[in-house]
C-alpha cells in the first residue's frame, strides 16, 4: 500500500490501484490469510448464508410467492442495494449516470469488438514509445536508475537475475559502490550468486525456489530452509517477470534467458495467453497485458501531442468539401471560374447526399430549394420521386413547424434502423381516428387516402370528413408513424397559398345549349388533393440493439461532419449525450479505427477523426498560408454543411442583430470564412469581412 506521510492523505483511487496490485500478487497464493480472511468476512459476517438457503427452499416449495409491483420509489430494502450499486461504478466510467442519461443503454463490448473488427495491436505502438518504454522497464532510463543499497536488491527482485555488469549499468553509483553494496547483501544473505545459461548471475532469496524447481538451478548448500520450499507455478513467476520487464518479447528471446527448449517456452506463452496475462502480437512477438496498456496509451499521447489543432475555418472549408458543396479542388487557379454549383450528378448523387445526410431533421421547405441543389449539380424533382417510388429511400416526419412546414428526414430503406428512431407509442394522446389510421395501415401494404377511408368506414361504419383525415394523417406523419411513397404531399404543404389554391368548379352544357352543373364531385375525386397523395404506409423499421446503434450513429457522424465532438453529439441529439458516445469512440480508438485528440480550435478538448481526415486539415490548413482564388458560396443556415452557428458559434460582429439558424436565412462562406449573413424576408444582413477578397464567379 502507499507509504503514509504524516500531514498528508494518500489519493483514494491511488490506494484501490496499489490493492488492486496486491491482490493480484495474493491470488497466486490460496492460502494467502489476507484472501481468506476476507472470505470469512463476507460469507459469514455480511451475509447471512442460513437465513438465504431457507428463503431459497420456502420459495422452491411455494410457501413464498414473488409478486411483481411498479413503485415510484424503491422500498428501504432496494434503497440500500440501489445505494451499494452507485457506489460500485464510482471509480467505473460512472455507469449509473451514463445508464441514467442513455435510457438504460448498454454497449456489449464483445460485440462492439467483432464490429469494429480486429486490428493487428503491434501496428496501434509508436515504435519510440517502445524504445522509451523499454528503457524505463529496464531502469535504463534517466530518473530510473537505482540507488543505495536497497536500490540494487530492488532491481533484482523487479528485473530478475543479473549479472553484475548489468547491476552497475542500472544503478547511480559507481563500480566500487556497487560491488561493496553487492558485498554486503551477499554477507547477509540477501542475494546469492547462481549458473543461468551459462552466466553466473545474483539473484534475490526469494527466487531460490523458483530458480531451482523451474530451470534447475543448483543452489548454495548455505541458503536458509525457509527460501527452500516449493513453489506453485515457478516458470510462470518467471516468465511473466521478464514480460512484464520488457516491451516486446520473442519466445527465442525468452528461450536464450533461460536455457529452455522454444517448445517449452511457446507451451508456457500460450497458457499465459489463455489466462489473459499476455498478448500475441505481429509474427512471434509476445507482451504482458500491463505493459501492452501502457504502450497503447504511451503512444495515442504522443500521436495526441503531435497534432496542433486546424483554425475553425478551415474545418468549415473542409465541411464544404465533404458533404459536396464545394470540389477538393477549390482554391486552385486552373479551376478558377469555372466551378459549378455542387459536386455530384444525377440520381447517384441524390442517393449519395441522402445516405451521408441520413436521419438529420431539416425543414422539408429546404429540401428541394437548397440542400439537394447545393450537392447535385443538375438535382430535379423526378430524381427524388424516381428513389421514392422504387422504395430505395423513406421519408419521416419529425416535428410540425406552424402551418406549411415540418422537419423531416430522408433514410436509405436498406440502412434505414441506422438512422430512423422508430416512435413511442402514444395511445393515450391519439385521437379515435388516429388510432383508426394506424389499425388499417397494422394490416399491411400501402394505401391511397380514398382506401384508406374506406377501410375505416368498413369497421367503424362511420364516413370520415376529409378535412379530418387529412389532419389525423399529418398528425400521425410528425409524430413519425407514417409516411408516403412520394414526395407530392410534402411539396404541397409547403406550397405559396396561392399555388395552392383550390381549382373552382366548371359548368358545361348540354346537348341543347342549356348550362348545367356537374354531379356533385366523386368521392374518388375529392381525396385528390396535393397533401394526400400518394400511397400511406406504416414506418416500420427493424430496431438494432444498443451497440449496433450507437455504432452506425458514430459512424454516421464520422461521414457527416468527420469528427465527433460534444457539439457534434449536441446537435444529432445522439441518446446518452455524450458521455455515451465517448465510451464508444474509445473503443474505436483502441481498435485503431479514429484518433482522438485536439484537431479544431473551438471544439473542446475531446474530439475523434479519422486519420484521412485529419491529413486533409492538414493540406487545407497549408493552402490557407497560400494566395489562392476561392468560390464563396451562399447555404441555407440551417445547411449543416455550415458549422456556424451549430458546431462553432457565430463569429462575433458588432451589430445587434444576432444571426440564427432559420429557414429562410442564408449565409456566404468563402475558403470557410463566414461572409454573409442574410436573415429571414431578407431585410437584415451581417457582413463579415476585414478587407476585399476577390472571388470566383459561379
Amino acid at each position: 500500500m502507499p507509504g503514509r506521510t504524516p500531514g498528508h492523505r494518500t489519493p483514494l483511487w491511488q490506494q484501490r490501484l496499489r490493492a488492486s496490485q496486491l491482490l493480484e500478487i495474493a491470488q497466486g497464493y490460496p492460502d494467502f490469510p489476507v484472501i481468506l480472511e476476507i472470505l470469512r468476512e463476507c460469507l459469514q459476517d455480511v451475509y447471512d448464508l442460513p437465513a438465504l438457503e431457507r428463503l431459497m427452499r420456502r420459495l422452491n416449495g411455494g410457501e413464498i410467492q414473488i409478486s411483481d409491483v411498479t413503485t415510484t420509489t424503491p422500498s428501504p430494502f432496494a434503497t440500500s442495494l440501489l445505494f451499494g450499486y452507485v457506489a460500485e461504478f464510482m471509480y467505473q466510467s460512472d455507469a449509473p449516470l451514463a445508464e441514467r442519461r442513455a435510457s438504460v443503454l448498454s454497449l456489449d463490448s464483445e460485440l462492439l469488438r467483432n464490429l469494429l473488427g480486429q486490428v493487428d495491436p503491434g501496428e496501434l505502438l509508436d515504435p519510440q514509445v517502445i524504445r522509451q518504454v523499454e528503457e524505463e522497464l529496464q531502469r535504463l532510463a534517466p530518473g530510473r536508475r537505482a540507488k543505495g543499497e536497497e536500490g540494487l536488491f530492488d532491481l533484482l527482485r523487479e528485473l530478475g537475475p543479473m549479472t553484475v555488469e548489468d547491476l552497475a549499468q542500472r544503478h547511480t553509483g559507481s563500480s566500487e559502490e556497487v560491488a561493496s553494496y553487492l558485498e554486503n547483501l551477499l554477507a547477509v544473505k540477501r542475494i546469492f550468486p547462481a549458473m543461468i545459461s551459462g552466466q553466473e548471475r545474483l539473484a534475490c532469496m526469494d527466487d531460490a525456489a523458483r530458480l531451482r524447481d523451474a530451470l534447475g538451478v543448483r543452489l548454495p548448500e548455505s541458503l536458509p530452509e525457509i527460501y527452500l520450499h516449493r513453489v506453485s507455478y515457478p516458470l510462470r513467476d518467471l516468465f511473466l517477470r521478464y514480460l512484464r520487464a520488457h516491451a516486446l518479447v520473442t519466445a527465442e528471446q525468452l528461450a536464450h534467458e533461460f536455457s529452455l527448449g522454444i517448445a517449452i517456452v511457446e507451451e508456457q506463452l500460450q497458457q499465459l495467453r489463455e489466462q489473459g496475462l499476455v498478448m500475441n502480437l505481429q509474427q512471434d512477438i509476445w507482451v504482458s497485458d500491463e505493459v501492452f496498456r501502457r504502450l497503447r496509451l504511451r503512444s495515442l499521447q504522443a500521436a495526441r501531442e503531435a497534432t496542433r489543432p486546424v483554425a475553425a475555418t478551415t474545418y468549415a472549408r473542409l465541411l464544404l468539401e465533404r458533404q459536396g458543396v464545394l470540389p477538393a479542388t477549390d482554391g486552385s487557379p486552373a479551376l478558377f471560374a469555372s466551378t459549378s454549383p455542387g459536386v455530384y450528378e444525377g440520381v447517384d448523387g441524390v442517393m449519395r447526399v441522402i445516405e451521408q445526410l441520413a436521419g438529420v431533421g431539416l425543414p422539408a421547405s429546404l429540401w428541394e430549394s437548397q440542400i439537394l441543389p447545393a450537392r447535385v449539380r443538375d438535382y430535379s424533382s423526378e430524381m427524388l420521386d424516381e428513389l421514392l417510388a422504387t422504395g430505395a429511400v423513406i421519408w419521416s416526419g419529425q416535428k410540425k413547424l406552424g402551418e406549411d412546414d415540418g422537419l423531416v428526414a430522408l433514410h436509405l430503406q436498406e440502412y434505414a434502423a441506422e438512422s430512423f428512431t422508430p416512435a413511442e407509442a402514444d395511445q393515450a394522446n391519439r385521437s379515435a381516428l388516429q388510432q383508426a389510421i394506424v389499425a388499417v395501415l397494422a394490416d399491411g401494404g400501402a394505401w391511397f387516402a380514398q382506401q384508406i377511408s374506406q377501410r375505416i368506414r368498413d369497421k367503424i361504419g362511420e364516413s370520415v370528413d376529409l378535412s379530418a383525415l387529412q389532419e389525423a394523417l399529418w398528425a400521425l406523419v410528425w409524430q413519425g408513424v407514417i409516411t408516403s411513397d412520394i414526395w407530392a404531399p410534402l411539396r404541397a404543404l409547403t406550397r405559396s397559398s396561392s399555388n395552392a389554391r383550390t381549382s373552382t368548379r366548371r359548368s358545361h352544357r348540354a346537348r341543347r345549349g342549356r348550362p348545367v352543373y356537374a354531379q356533385p364531385v366523386s368521392p374518388l375525386v375529392s381525396y385528390n388533393t396535393p397533401n394526400l397523395a400518394g400511397r400511406w404506409s406504416l414506418l416500420q423499421v427493424e430496431p438494432l440493439n444498443d451497440t449496433e446503434r450507437m455504432l452506425a450513429l458514430a459512424e454516421n457522424m464520422l461521414d457527416r461532419y468527420g469528427i465527433i465532438s460534444r457539439q457534434a453529439v449536441i446537435a444529432e441529439n445522439i441518446p446518452g449525450g455524450f458521455p455515451s458516445m465517448q465510451t464508444l469512440c474509445r473503443s474505436m480508438e483502441d481498435s485503431g479505427r479514429i484518433m482522438r485528440g485536439r484537431f479544431v480550435e473551438g471544439l473542446g478538448g475531446a474530439q475523434f477523426a479519422e486519420r484521412l481526415t485529419i491529413d486533409r486539415w492538414r493540406d487545407l490548413a497549408t493552402q490557407a498560408t497560400q494566395t489562392r482564388h476561392y468560390t464563396p458560396v451562399a447555404l441555407s443556415a440551417n445547411d449543416p454543411a455550415n458549422v456556424w452557428g451549430n458546431l462553432l458559434p457565430w463569429p462575433a460582429h458588432p451589430a445587434t442583430l444576432v444571426p440564427t439558424r432559420r429557414a429562410g436565412a442564408l449565409v456566404v462562406v468563402s475558403s470557410g470564412k463566414l461572409l454573409l449573413y442574410l436573415a429571414q424576408g431578407g431585410k437584415k444582413m451581417l457582413v463579415w469581412q476585414e478587407k476585399p477578397q476577390r472571388f470566383s464567379t459561379r
